[in-house]
């Protein structure tokens, strides 16, 4: 550390934080807190990750559009998507593949792990027989996998790729739903 100048107020270690050089703040490995920076503005680090690993979901969406939907293909998302998050140096979580722990959405049981992969292959089988599709069967598949949520996490995010690279290989208009979108939803379902 003799080599860095006085005057540099920050200092990095190699997987710690940004630390201030004259702060009395414990050094944590960024593993251990999962976020970059300080007071107050701290970001999420699989946050960052997961927004780099969507990209590379697109890129994978762009290349495949023209094939059928596959559980294969859906796993490789979901490993693409949470690949180098916390969540992928967790034993249990099972990254690119199924759930092993019940999850719930919004309070409601989802299908148990033991069935998941049975649900899915049904799912697929249903709707890969259907050779051209309208943009109300591609939401009849979301409903339909969001209500198995096969994965421990990530099922919303997933799903909406696989919308995404179903929109196109249907010839459909890929949609955006705003954020006032979701409040008139919301109300409406209240």
């Amino acid at each position: 550390m003799e080599s860095i100048p006085k005057t540099i107020d920050y200092f990095v270690l190699l997987g710690f934080d940004i630390i201030p050089k004259n702060s009395n703040v414990k050094k944590l490995p960024i593993f251990e807190t999962n976020t970059i920076g300080m007071d107050g503005e701290e970001m999420i680090v699989d946050d960052i990750v997961e927004t780099a690993n969507h990209f590379k979901c697109i890129d994978m969406i762009i290349t495949q559009a023209n094939y059928a939907l596959t559980e294969k293909f859906i796993k490789e998302l979901h490993l693409t998507l949470k690949n180098g998050t916390s969540d992928s140096r967790r034993d249990w979580f099972a990254v690119g593949n199924y759930k092993r722990i019940p999850n719930e959405v919004g309070g409601r049981a989802t299908t148990p792990p033991e069935q998941v992969a049975q649900a899915m292959k049904k799912l697929l089988t249903c709707y890969n027989a259907v050779k051209e599709k309208t943009f109300e069967e591609l939401l009849d598949f979301h409903v339909r996998f969001e209500s198995i949520h096969p994965f421990q996490d990530g099922n919303g995010r997933v799903g909406r790729l696989i919308l995404f690279k179903e929109c196109l290989r249907n010839n459909i208009v890929p949609f955006i739903i705003s954020d006032d979108s979701l409040r008139i939803d919301n109300v409406l379902l209240s």
